[in-house]
């Protein structure tokens, strides 16, 4: 297929940020919650200059954490893409995305350790909140705790929603589903959410779908046919939202995650 022009379809006249923009703002980063309610509203605050360490850089295939790992900090994807799997040996099921604005490590609190491997998908950079300084907050580490249990609350009740209508959809629409999640996740969190790049592999796509990979690219190549969607490489475009929206069971509108992991962790 040749090159995307800059005209895009009536059916895409919908408001989208610059699709160049490749960096979530603080607005919209999935741990600015916790620091406000933990008194950290500015970047100059002396607790959050000890507590958080912005935007260190990761390459592409290098990992953040790996699975055993003693849990010490918490991270907010800044740019780029993080893939999560059970761990760096011969299974190579995959258990979620992550993408800029989202928190990664809430899994790890239970048991003090992180539960699988997660590794950047393109170069990346992510800021890292630091658990063992927590006394520096003093008063507000108990607002910090509580907004922390709110946020696993809230991650716990996506993740069944996403599961439940994964998990009784046709090929077609379990795909539609995951686009359209994968988009509002965008634009929660202020991306550019019609025209985006997917930053993993069809096969492992089709591994965190549960499909097999011909599976995937034969319904890619359909919905570009419909005029649903149109594909260069990685870059894809979502060109009618209103029939992809209606290929699936319902209008996924709950589905707007900091992280959806489709399969059991262990």
């Amino acid at each position: 297929m040749g090159q995307m022009t800059e005209t895009i379809d009536i059916n895409c006249k919908v408001d989208d940020p610059a699709p160049n923009r490749s960096e979530v703002s603080c607005e919209c980063c999935g741990l600015l919650a916790l620091c406000n309610a933990a008194g950290m509203e500015s970047h100059d605050a002396p607790q959050f200059q000890k507590l958080v360490r912005r935007r260190m850089p990761l390459a592409k295939g290098k990992s953040l954490f790996n699975k055993g790992d003693r849990l010490r900090y918490l991270y907010a994807v800044k740019s780029g893409a993080i893939i999560t799997q059970p761990d760096n040996g011969e299974d190579t099921a995959v258990t979620g995305f992550y993408l800029p604005g989202e928190v990664l490590g809430l899994e790890a609190i239970a048991n003090d350790r992180y539960n699988q491997e997660a590794t950047a998908l393109v170069p990346t950079s992510v800021c890292q909140l630091d658990l063992e300084r927590l006394d520096l907050l003093g008063d507000g580490e108990a607002a910090f705790s509580q907004g922390l249990l709110n946020l696993m609350s809230l991650r716990l009740q996506q993740e069944q929603a996403l599961f439940q209508l994964l998990g009784t959809n046709s090929t077609e629409q379990r795909i539609a589903t995951f686009l359209l999640n994968y988009s509002s996740r965008l634009e929660k969190n202020g991306m550019p959410h019609l025209e985006f790049r997917l930053p993993m592999s069809r096969g492992e796509l089709a591994d965190y779908l549960g499909l097999a990979l011909e599976t995937v690219s034969r319904v890619f190549h359909k919905l570009q046919e419909k005029g649903v969607l149109e594909v260069s490489g990685k870059m894809t475009r979502i060109c009618n939202l209103k029939e992809l929206k209606g290929l699936t069971i319902r209008i996924c509108s709950d589905l707007k995650t900091p992280a959806i992991n489709l399969q059991t962790q262990t």
